[in-house]
């Protein structure tokens, strides 16, 4: 190749630059002077805003923790979750007045299913009034239409295999809607030292459907 062929690496960047326009960079100062203001503006806006993402980027990253301090604690016992049982029918048969007037209320606030087999009742009849239906009631008036919490349902248990025979000590009356139901872990908090399936709570319950109210249409069981 003679030397007045051979070119230099400025040469050819030159000769680049200047027909592929480096994306146009070079051309802004040949035309109109306006336009050149409009697009170095634009240029420098992108610039200034692309800096500030990424120094905002770089901020975040330096900022977010490499390192996470673990601590292990051991306990011999741990606290066992609450447990609820309600019976599905705690109403008593022998506690619930044996008139048809009370069949038809009670059927009229059951489900939905059974709501076509009771006859429409009339509140202005005084044996409503003379039997408490106005009465704001008290959880004991509602405890008096129901059965046993203590002794009839939950006689005993048995928890990290140690029984237990006085269930009111652990367990709580709560009313909920289908009535009153028990729950532990509201003044004695269950705590087990064993883990898995190793028996940690067993209960002994007596749904006495015997003596439900009712029980051949409203629900019966343990929930």
């Amino acid at each position: 190749m003679a030397d007045r062929d051979r070119q230099t690496l400025a040469t050819v960047w030159g000769e680049f630059s200047q027909t592929t326009g480096l994306h146009g960079v070079n051309k802004l100062a040949n035309g109109n002077k306006l336009r050149c203001l409009f697009w170095l503006c634009s240029f420098l806006a992108c610039a200034v805003y692309l800096t500030y993402v990424m120094i905002q980027e770089l901020g975040n990253y330096y900022n977010y923790p490499t390192y996470t301090t673990l601590e292990m604690e051991r306990y011999s016992e741990i606290e066992f979750p609450a447990v609820t049982i309600c019976n599905l029918n705690s109403l008593s048969k022998s506690l619930v007045l044996n008139d048809s007037r009370v069949d038809n209320y009670y059927l009229s606030i059951g489900p939905q299913e059974i709501s076509g087999l009771y006859n429409q009742f009339n509140w202005s009849d005084p044996f409503y009034e003379q039997n408490g239906f106005f009465r704001n009631r008290t959880v004991e008036d509602i405890l008096l239409e129901h059965k046993g919490l203590y002794s009839s349902l939950l006689n005993s248990f048995m928890f990290d295999q140690t029984p237990y025979y006085d269930p009111e000590e652990y367990f709580s009356v709560e009313l909920k809607p289908n009535g009153p139901c028990l729950t532990s872990n509201k003044t004695k908090i269950f705590k087990t030292s064993y883990i898995g399936s190793k028996y940690n709570f067993v209960m002994w319950l007596d749904v006495d459907r015997e003596t439900s109210y009712f029980g051949q249409w409203l629900g019966e069981g343990v929930q």
